[in-house]
C-alpha cells in the first residue's frame, strides 16, 4: 500500500515563500511536509487580509480539505525551504483498502477530515477565536455528512439541533407555505 501511494505522489520542494496552492484551487490530494515548514493564510471572517491559521512542519499534513470534496479553503506557502509529499486522495483510498486495515484507513481518513474542518472554523466569525481546548470539543462533535441531489438536510418544523456548514455544493432552501426555493 505505501509503495503505491509512494509510486502515485509527488514529492514538491518549495523555497522560502513558494506557493503550493492558492485557495480556490480544485484539490484531489493533500500533502505531508518531509522537511521545512508550510503556512496556511486564509482570510478570516471579518477581516481585509488573509493571515496564518496553522503551520505545518515535518510529519504533518495540510490540504485535507481534499478528503471531503472540496475546493482548497487557504494558500499554502512555504514558510521556509520546504519538501512535500503530494498524496492524491483516490490513491491513498484505494491503497488503504487494498490494504485490509480498514481501521486504520478511517482513523487515518478521520484524522485528516478533523483537520480539513478545522481549517474551516478557524475562518468562521463564530469560531475562529475559541480556546484550543473549545475547538477540540467541537471537532469531537463534528460528523460529516453527504446529500445527494434533492435529498432533504433537515426539514421545516423540525427542532433545531446542529449547525451545518457546507463542504462542497448548494444546498436550496424552501418552505411549505409557498413551496418557493430562497
Amino acid at each position: 500500500a505505501l509503495r503505491e501511494i509512494a509510486d502515485a505522489g509527488a514529492l514538491v520542494r518549495r523555497e522560502a515563500g513558494e506557493t503550493v496552492y492558492r485557495a480556490g484551487d480544485p484539490g484531489d490530494s493533500f500533502f505531508v511536509v518531509a522537511e521545512g515548514r508550510v503556512a496556511l493564510l486564509a482570510v478570516k471572517r471579518g477581516d481585509d487580509g488573509e493571515s496564518e491559521i496553522r503551520a505545518a512542519g515535518p510529519g504533518a499534513s495540510f490540504g485535507e480539505e481534499s478528503t471531503i470534496g472540496s475546493a482548497r479553503r487557504a494558500t499554502a506557502v512555504a514558510a521556509e525551504r520546504a519538501l512535500v509529499a503530494e498524496i492524491p486522495v483516490h490513491v491513498f483510498r484505494r491503497a488503504a483498502s487494498r490494504a485490509g486495515r480498514g481501521g486504520n484507513a478511517e482513523r487515518i481518513e478521520r484524522a485528516l477530515q478533523r483537520g480539513a474542518t478545522r481549517d474551516l472554523l478557524l475562518t468562521l466569525a463564530l469560531t475562529r477565536d475559541l480556546p484550543a481546548a473549545s475547538l477540540d470539543t467541537l471537532l469531537d462533535a463534528v460528523a460529516h455528512r453527504s446529500f445527494d441531489r434533492g435529498e432533504a438536510v433537515y426539514e421545516q418544523g423540525a427542532a433545531p439541533s446542529d449547525v451545518w456548514l457546507i463542504a462542497d455544493g448548494l444546498v436550496q432552501i424552501q418552505t411549505e407555505e409557498d413551496d418557493r426555493l430562497h
